[in-house]
């Protein structure tokens, strides 16, 4: 049972020791834009469809 317990710790005390001493890094949020449209076509003033008036394009 000691064995078990000496071969235990031989095994993952480095491991441990290097999550230990590790340093805590912080992630950075991604910069993200997402745009999103809907209904798109072409019968808006710019493509010759008179009758919808679009001021701004």
């Amino acid at each position: 049972m000691i064995r078990n317990i000496q071969n235990y710790f031989s095994l993952f005390g480095p491991f441990l020791c290097l999550l230990c001493t590790s340093q805590i890094v912080k992630a950075q949020k991604p910069n993200i834009l997402l745009i999103i449209s809907d209904d798109l076509n072409t019968r808006i003033g710019p493509y010759m469809e008179i009758d919808k008036h679009t001021p701004n394009l």
